[in-house]
């Protein structure tokens, strides 16, 4: 079946690609057929049985151009009038009912097609309800009215109106509720491309034969209806237009028979050639109906199975070019679909992974958050994300993210498994490992002195603050040491910058050496001056540091020539260090135990340096601690 759309304006009729002459002499000789085969078996009872002359006429002017309707008009009319005239009509009554026809014909044509685009649908239900409206009814009515009103002008004995229109729907318009249809179907047959002839001959053979022994012989019983599957037949094995081709053959044949007094209409004597007449034409319009009804439901069937089609098309172009792995499992987990994504993902041939739990080839680690999450689509959580480790097939594991969807059963709205989108993000997550460690490390040199390799100041202002609100809290005490390089000016005056830094490393090595807790900080405090922070230290074991820490730098025996301490007379790098112990109370500030360190350090320069001096948080007097072996005397309580 060859249904035409609007979107197909410029659609043709079979072999309309051949020059406008030849085509309308075809046409002129068709017509002229229909209508002496019709008239030739109407000439003896006077009745028409199925005029078709007219049907070929408006199938034509519904499905050619509209600027060639002059054409075929003045062609068809022609072929009407030399037709009568062939069959013995008057040449005025041949001109005047004529003229009839192609108003009958014009009107039904103008009515259905007033735009190029409205081709004939005939398996649409709103056309043929238009069909029947304008050409059925509507196109006989009007010629009828003009008939009608010449009778009366000239004054000859006709029946009344309705009488009369009755009349011309019943001969013309049921002829052309039957041929119009029929002849659309075999003017938009291919005869070259929709027929295997080899193949389909013997059901054309079959067809004809059936219906030349069905009207020939002299029977009551109604055997008519045995041509309908013969039809259907031929309609599935051919085309609809080689199915109306038949039912054209079986009008002419059964209009032929019947008006020869043969066949089951023809050999009942109770029929009038009126009911004989009207009982056949509405057996071939049944058939026409029968189908014009199975060719929609095989239209509907085709277009489905073609939508199908695209729809499994694009269906495969994204699961077999898409990157990602999509995966279908039932509510257990079991997997149902693996796309063809996971070859290159995993390795694996999506049929090894088909019936096996989705959770089988997570990393042992990562197994059970995802079992959970599986649990929780089994209850109905709608849509999850997770990422984790997937093994390959060579035992390798990658990482990958999976998007979880529960989908549910259309009929039921029941869970009816989970829809899983599974994605390599190996590269992601490497890339998210290198940006860690450059961040990592970034942070390190923001907290970390470049050049002693211990907390810079930035670090010391934050861990202090911490430190002192963490006493507070848990009233403890904290202690500060400020340790001060010894005449370090001097120092870089006499040996240079570049060993002066060297200096600076090695005292900072010294203090590490001595502070060894994970809660104490080491920091440069600026220029040669550190910072030692001891978090749950009193005063006593605070002052116990600060000598350990003076003994390791002297131990180093660092070079110092210029170092003018009134205690060191090996003329060798010293420091000097500030203690301060506090337990911190309420609308305290951290920078006052800074103020107190920094006035012991102070004191501990203007008293010869290479010393320890505490401070206390009582104001008391600061005590020196000159050497070690005296602070020996009372171990340190840290």
């Amino acid at each position: 079946m060859h249904a035409e759309t609007d979107n197909q304006p410029q659609a043709r009729l079979s072999g309309l690609n051949h020059p406008l002459a030849r085509l309308l002499a075809v046409f002129f000789w068709v017509t002229l057929a229909a209508y002496i085969v019709v008239k030739f078996d109407n000439s003896s009872s006077g009745e028409n049985i199925i005029w078709i002359a007219n049907g070929l006429l408006l199938a034509v002017l519904l499905l050619a151009p509209r600027w060639r309707w002059v054409s075929y008009s003045a062609a068809g009319y022609a072929a009407l009038v030399l037709s009568g005239y062939l069959t013995g009509s008057a040449w005025g009554r041949n001109f005047e009912l004529h003229f009839l026809d192609m108003v009958e014909v014009l009107t039904a044509a103008l009515l259905l097609r007033r735009r190029s685009t409205d081709l004939p649908q005939f398996t649409s239900p709103w056309y043929l309800l238009r069909f029947t409206a304008f050409a059925v009814i509507l196109g006989p009515v009007v010629p009828c009215l003009i008939f009608y009103a010449i009778n009366i002008f000239q004054g000859q004995p006709t029946t009344t109106i309705l009488r009369s229109m009755l009349d011309w729907v019943r001969i013309d318009g049921l002829g052309l509720a039957i041929t119009t249809p029929t002849c659309v179907a075999v003017l938009r047959l291919r005869y070259r491309d929709e027929i295997n002839w080899g193949r389909h001959l013997a059901f054309m053979i079959a067809f004809i034969v059936a219906t030349l022994a069905l009207f020939s012989q002299q029977y009551q019983q109604p055997l008519l209806f045995l041509l309908y599957p013969l039809l259907v037949m031929l309609l599935l094995q051919t085309s609809l237009g080689w199915a109306a081709l038949a039912t054209i053959f079986v009008a002419i044949v059964g209009g032929s028979f019947t008006l020869h007094h043969m066949g089951p209409l023809g050999a009942d004597t109770n029929l009038t050639t009126v009911q004989q007449s009207v009982y056949l034409q509405c057996f071939v319009a049944g058939a026409m109906f029968m189908l014009y009804a199975i060719s929609v439901v095989m239209e509907n069937l085709h277009n489905n199975e073609k939508s199908l089609q695209r729809s499994l098309s694009m269906y495969s172009l994204v699961t077999e070019n898409s990157r990602d792995s999509i995966v279908l499992s039932d509510t257990d987990g079991l997997r149902t679909y693996v796309s063809p994504a996971v070859i290159k993902m995993l390795g694996w041939e999506p049929k090894e992974l088909i019936g096996h739990d989705i959770t089988e080839i997570a990393h042992p680690d990562d197994r059970p958050t995802l079992q959970k999450l599986m649990q929780e689509m089994r209850v109905g959580s709608g849509e999850s994300r997770m990422q984790y480790r997937a093994r390959r097939k060579d035992g390798s594991y990658i990482w990958v993210e999976v998007s979880m969807r529960l989908y549910r059963d259309q009929a039921t709205q029941l869970p009816a498994g989970v829809l899983s989108m599974m994605r390599d993000i190996s590269e992601r997550k490497q890339a998210e490992q290198q940006l860690q460690q450059a961040y990592e490390e970034a942070e390190a040199l923001a907290v970390e002195d470049p050049l002693t390799g211990v907390a810079n100041r930035r670090r010391f202002d934050e861990v202090l603050d911490e430190e002192w609100r963490r006493a507070m809290r848990s009233k403890l005490p904290i202690s500060l040491l400020l340790v001060d390089a010894d005449f370090f000016k001097n120092y870089n005056d006499t040996y240079g910058h570049l060993r002066g830094d060297s200096c600076l490393r090695q005292l900072a090595e010294a203090a590490l050496d001595v502070v060894v807790r994970p809660g104490d900080l080491v920091a440069r405090y600026g220029g040669e001056e550190f910072a030692i922070i001891l978090p749950n230290t009193d005063a006593h074991g605070a002052g116990t540091i600060a000598e350990e820490i003076c003994e390791a730098v002297r131990s180093r025996k660092i070079r110092h020539t210029a170092n003018l301490s009134m205690n060191n007379p090996s003329r060798i790098a010293t420091v000097s260090v500030g203690c301060c112990s506090m337990l911190p109370k309420r609308g305290q500030l951290p920078v006052t135990i800074i103020r107190h360190a920094d006035k012991a350090l102070y004191k501990a320069k203007h008293d010869g340096r290479n010393q320890v001096v505490s401070c206390e948080s009582t104001n008391r007097k600061p005590a020196a601690r000159k050497s070690k072996k005296a602070a020996a005397l009372k171990p340190a309580k840290r």
